[in-house]
């Protein structure tokens, strides 16, 4: 086993996975050998991400198209993970509403509170206890 799934685990979730960085961050993490729960809202995005993650580095990779904002998402991440050992959460998605910040919808604004401050809190709370009970992961 390598020193990085020895260190952290040998699954990794990564939010906001279906472009960018969260994409960067799924691709390295598999070329470290580890297997992905990849969550993002784009389904087709996120199915082509992890096919193509799949072929490249013959890891398990697992789709899971969610809303972050969505008040269900720990159960959902949970009831998908159970039977995994997430040793690293990425956390790499952001909705931020453009315009001038007065004028702005707040239900926009309170989405951006729930993708950006409550989905990476809700995330690691439902992950970080078993990182501590096994004495190893990362965040």
């Amino acid at each position: 086993m390598n020193d990085f799934l020895a260190k952290y685990g040998p699954w990794a979730l990564v939010a906001g996975a279906s472009e960018g960085l969260g994409e960067a961050f799924a691709d390295r993490l598999a070329q470290r050998g580890l297997n992905l729960v990849l969550v993002a809202r784009r389904e087709n995005l996120l199915r082509t991400v992890a096919e193509r993650i799949r072929q490249a580095y013959r890891v398990e990779v697992r789709p899971v198209a969610a809303d972050l904002a969505d008040p269900e998402l720990a159960a959902r991440i949970a009831n998908v993970t159970q039977d995994l050992e997430i040793g690293t959460l990425v956390y790499n998605a952001a909705h931020v509403p453009v315009g001038r910040f007065a004028d702005t919808d707040p239900a926009l604004l309170a989405r951006a509170v729930d993708v950006n401050v409550k989905a990476p809190v809700t995330l690691t709370r439902c992950l970080l206890p078993a990182m501590c009970k096994r004495q190893r992961g990362a965040v």
